[in-house]
């Protein structure tokens, strides 16, 4: 039986699973139900996980081949859903109330479980070992990624190549895309509390005014920043201002929140420097406090150029090379990117959009997928992963 026969064999059950994935979401952490419905649904094919460390995670480990070499990939499929409450109209959509999966992770779950399930029923016709991981907590700060690896789900075996699908609703279903190098953006989270002293509006020389104070330091940070990013890629926003007065009622107090992105690390630390040199002036200036919560996300997505080629190659000769193609860095960010960060890593896009219909982007409370995409996501991926293994035999033979 060819590949693309056991994928259409096992695609109306794939279809199936993502329906339920999707219509049974859980937030950042809570995944419980979730871990037991992919336990259970694996093990019906005969896999059983070998590690559950962090909460709500599950790994497992595929052998082939009759001498294990060296060569070890590594599948990530995260698992949790978004605070939305979704706006399709889906027979199958979310049953629980402000929670949806709005970002395809029940894309992502399915896509990669399957690809596990057809890997062990082609066991002895790849050499090494295939270690596939559902992570808790890619939506929220520290990342589930972060507390596996501390975990070590990189060791033992030591992964050598890392492997993620991302769903993309502006590819069109069918397609792949790919971009080598710097990819996706750090991501940290920026919180200000401006302390002055609030008054009657209209009797200004009695106040130290956090307002004023506080919108003068988002004039500043975006000054400064903006003439940064024609050279480097780099995005800070703010994206939340309290300040509870009145018309005619200056507050003690404003809070600001807001991130600051960028694909350079280097840059980055740069950066965190720039903003407390900023705070201290607009402080100065007013004679007010500001306290800064400055605390660091997700590191840049660096995809291994050489791996990346590879299966973007591989890819085209799968799909053929008007279904694969080059997508531009963002300004996004993923904790996949700590895996990046450790070992040679792949992390590229599945087309989910319509070709006959608007489709919202990720996110979105309308956001929507073509299903015939996880036709192709589980093909290309198995695809990928064969080809991944079949080159390293050649190179270590």
């Amino acid at each position: 039986m060819d590949l693309q026969t056991r994928v259409n064999t096992l695609l109306n059950r794939a279809i199936e699973v993502r329906r339920h994935l999707h219509q049974n979401p859980e937030l950042s952490f809570q995944e419980h139900a979730t871990q037991a419905y992919l336990k259970a649904l694996l093990a019906e094919y005969g896999l059983s996980s070998c590690l559950q460390n962090t909460q709500h995670g599950l790994v497992y480990c595929l052998h082939s081949g009759v001498q294990i070499n060296d060569a070890c990939l590594l599948l990530r499929a995260d698992m949790d859903a978004l605070p939305i409450q979704e706006q399709t109209e889906l027979t199958f959509r979310s049953q629980n109330t402000n929670v949806m999966h709005a970002c395809g992770h029940d894309v992502h779950m399915t896509v990669v479980a399957f690809t596990a399930i057809i890997m062990k029923q082609l066991t002895g016709t790849w050499q090494g070992t295939l270690k596939i991981i559902f992570q808790p907590g890619e939506e929220v700060l520290p990342g589930g990624a972060s507390l596996m690896i501390q975990e070590g789900v990189l060791e033992n075996p030591r992964v050598t190549h890392a492997m993620a699908i991302h769903v993309q609703p502006s590819l069109i279903s069918g397609t792949l895309g790919f971009c080598s190098g710097s990819y996706m953006a750090s991501s940290d989270e920026l919180r200000f509390n401006v302390k002055g002293r609030g008054g009657h509006a209209a009797l200004r020389q009695m106040l130290k005014d956090p307002v004023l104070a506080a919108s003068e330091l988002i004039v500043k940070l975006n000054e400064r920043f903006q003439s940064e990013c024609n050279t480097i890629p780099t995005v800070l926003s703010i994206g939340r201002f309290e300040a509870a007065g009145a018309t005619n009622v200056i507050p003690d107090q404003v809070h600001l929140e807001g991130t600051l992105r960028t694909r350079d690390e280097l840059w980055r630390k740069q950066a965190h420097e720039i903003i407390k040199d900023l705070v201290k002036s607009v402080s100065d200036t007013h004679e007010l406090e500001i306290d800064l919560d400055l605390r660091s996300g997700y590191p840049c997505l660096i995809n291994d150029a050489s791996f990346t080629h590879q299966n973007f190659l591989a890819a085209q000769q799968i799909l053929g090379l008007n279904k694969v193609v080059e997508v531009p860095p963002r300004m996004t960010a993923e904790d996949f990117s700590y895996f990046t960060q450790r070992v040679p890593s792949c992390f590229f896009r599945l087309g989910t959009g319509y070709a006959s219909k608007k489709n919202p982007e990720v996110h979105s409370p309308r956001f929507e997928v073509d299903e015939q995409s996880i036709y192709t996501g589980i093909f290309a991926l198995t695809s990928l992963c064969l080809n991944h293994f079949r080159l390293q035999q050649n190179i270590e033979g």
